[in-house]
């Protein structure tokens, strides 16, 4: 509050009223001129810290029935007047709250309602330094139920517009913020296919279900594939598979360990693996990349499982004899020095050494025989 303070040298005993008149000039002003300094000098000059309370809201109700480009300016300089410190977070914040408490009603005269809202808050949600995406969890709690799906299709698909598909998904991970805490569970898969929004297909929601896939025996591969072509969007599959292999390798594999309790340990079904191998081999293609993918979510998995003996040396043989994985494959997932997958990697080429001894040694037999 002492920023806000210090900032805002307008007279306190202003009546309502005239607060109100300030504030709807110092917008409209904004939106003739596009100049958001000057805007935030107006505030900084005319207003009161008192007076920012309902500041927010009264700007929210000032702009809510302009046209979408007026609405969105407004939306930025929102963000703007939290970045300068000038409106505190928490009072935007609830005069979020406040609009979307009266949405039933204000939505009986602006049909467009939830489309001029995201306007508003996309904007601040995307330059992630006024409100963070935590806000939608309980911005949806001011909602009737059957206006949530409509809000979070508006203000998504304007992240989306000004963001992209990517960083919107990489924002809603690093807040952890997922459709499945925004929406029943009923409803996400259809939210998503309606949307467009295959983004939002909930990562473990693909691996779970693999998983219970997987975990049946005799093994159909048939039902495994078309569960796969059915729920997993073409594009995470093809041009952006990383996810999709990453969810598939670690349900493969664990599909294929038993717990020894004599011995107080995990063990590699290797009979179950091969025969699970031709699945992962569909989809990883004979493509280097993706085949570093799936050496990248193993070596994942034996870090969360802290590295039961031999077991992933018996994994890349199975998948090396299996002709699942080829020597590029795991040369590149050795050389590889990407940052975010550095955890547990050291013990992972430590504990595999014999393998990478034995695949050299194999190789230039080979190379022997062939010349």
């Amino acid at each position: 509050m002492a920023n806000q303070t210090q900032m805002l040298k307008g007279t306190k005993d202003l009546g309502e009223e005239r607060v109100k008149v300030k504030v709807r000039g110092i917008v409209d002003e904004y939106l003739n001129l596009c100049d958001a300094d000057s805007a935030f000098q107006d505030v900084c000059t005319d207003l009161h810290p008192e007076h920012m309370k309902n500041m927010a809201e009264q700007i929210l109700m000032h702009v809510i029935e302009k046209k979408l480009k007026d609405i969105k300016k407004t939306g930025e300089l929102l963000d703007y007047l939290v970045i300068k410190h000038a409106l505190l977070p928490s009072q935007l914040e609830n005069a979020f709250y406040f609009l979307l408490d009266m949405s039933p009603d204000l939505i009986i005269d602006i049909p467009t309602l939830m489309q001029n809202v995201s306007m508003l808050l996309a904007p601040v949600l995307a330059s992630e330094k006024s409100l963070p995406m935590k806000f939608l969890l309980e911005s949806v709690k001011h909602l009737e139920t059957d206006l949530v799906p409509k809000f979070l299709k508006e203000v998504l698909k304007v992240l989306v517009e000004i963001k992209g598909p990517e960083k919107v998904d990489e924002m809603m991970t690093r807040s952890d913020v997922s459709i499945q805490q925004l929406l029943p569970a009923e409803k996400v898969a259809e939210f998503i296919t309606s949307t467009g929004l295959t983004f939002l297909v909930p990562k473990d929601h693909v691996r779970s279900n693999l998983s219970r896939l997987l975990r049946d025996s005799p093994f159909h591969k048939d039902e495994v594939i078309s569960w796969i072509q059915e729920n997993v969007p073409v594009e995470d599959r093809e041009s952006k598979p990383k996810e999709f292999l990453r969810s598939l390798a670690r349900a493969v594999a664990e599909s294929s360990f038993k717990y020894d309790k004599d011995r107080g340990e995990w063990t590699l079904e290797e009979n179950r693996l091969e025969d699970r191998c031709p699945l992962v081999k569909k989809y990883v293609d004979a493509k280097t990349e993706r085949e570093k993918q799936v050496l990248y979510a193993l070596h994942h998995l034996m870090e969360e499982m802290e590295h039961p003996n031999k077991m992933l040396t018996n994994i890349f043989f199975c998948l090396y004899n299996n002709d699942v994985i080829s020597e590029q494959g795991f040369e590149a997932w050795l050389n590889c020095n990407d940052p975010a997958d550095q955890q547990g990697k050291g013990v992972a080429i430590k504990s595999t050494t014999h393998f990478f001894n034995w695949m050299r040694e194999k190789e230039e037999d080979d190379e022997e025989l062939n010349e």
